[in-house]
This record gives structure tokens, C-alpha cells and sequence, in this order.
């Protein structure tokens, strides 16, 4: 199974570009209309480096669950080279969870690997809510059939 977030950033994309152009000539406009004030001239700008700022920091994610592996896949939207970030058998799973904190979603994953315990927390930039009831489903399943391992 594969969940990705592909559609969702380019849709993110062309509107943060729409609303880049829309700052530009608002600045530009304010520039010809000659206001000089400088904290209206601040307002435009402070908008203009946080649409960047959200450019350079959304990413795509790839997360690909099979019967035996776990793999989580993350790039920049500008380039196409995915590099795995964890890949990991089932089995050395502890726990995973889904968690929603301030107005971001981390999927984070437990391990158990020789009885040393690690968590890895990837954040899930643009995911619809279909995709995020998967996801938890599937780890709900993750945990449930890890516990029914132990229990053997």
C-alpha cells in the first residue's frame, strides 16, 4: 500500500504561487501609488518571505507499507529524487501513532531493535483526511498485529 501526498503539494503549490503574484503587485501598486508609510511597505514583504519560507519547508512524503517492510520516502516538491528516510522490517516495530499538534500532522513511528527503543517523528505536510483515516487505520493494524506477535 502507498500513501502520498503528491496532488495535495502541487495544489498547495500553484496557490502559495498565485498568492505570491498577488503580494508582488500589491507591493508593486503600493510602490507606484507612492505610500510611503513603512509599515504598510512592511506588510507586503512580511508575506512575500512567509510564502517562501512555506515553499522551501513543504515537502513530499511517500509512505509504502508492505506485508514485511516499512518504507518512508521524503523529497522537496522542485526536486524528484526520493530518498528513503527509514526502512525497516514490520517485525522491529513497537508502536505508531498519528498525532495532530499545533495545526501539523506527525506520523511517529517506535522501534524496538535489541531491546533499545527509538522514535521517529515525520511530519505529514499536505494529507487529505482519506488519506490520514488510512494511515491510522493501517497503523492501528501495525500495533495490533505487533502485540499479537509478542503475545505468541
Amino acid at each position: 500500500m502507498k500513501i502520498n501526498n503528491k496532488q495535495n503539494v502541487r495544489k498547495t503549490l500553484s496557490w502559495i504561487i498565485v498568492l505570491i503574484l498577488l503580494d508582488v503587485l500589491v507591493f508593486l501598486g503600493m510602490i507606484m501609488f507612492d505610500i510611503k508609510k513603512k509599515m504598510l511597505l512592511l506588510i507586503p514583504l512580511l508575506f512575500f518571505f512567509f510564502f517562501v519560507w512555506r515553499i522551501l519547508s513543504i515537502r513530499v512524503f511517500n509512505i509504502e507499507i508492505t506485508e514485511y517492510i516499512l518504507v518512508i520516502k521524503y523529497h522537496h516538491p522542485v526536486s524528484n529524487d526520493l530518498h528513503p528516510v527509514l526502512e525497516l522490517p514490520m517485525s522491529e516495530i513497537y508502536d505508531c501513532l498519528i498525532e495532530n499538534s499545533m495545526n501539523m500532522i506527525f506520523f511517529k513511528v517506535a522501534i524496538n531493535k535489541r531491546d533499545k527503543y527509538r522514535t521517529f517523528c515525520y511530519r505529514l505536510d499536505v494529507i487529505n483526511q482519506d488519506q490520514l483515516i488510512l494511515l491510522q487505520k493501517v497503523a492501528h493494524s501495525i500495533v495490533k498485529r505487533d502485540k499479537q506477535v509478542n503475545a505468541i
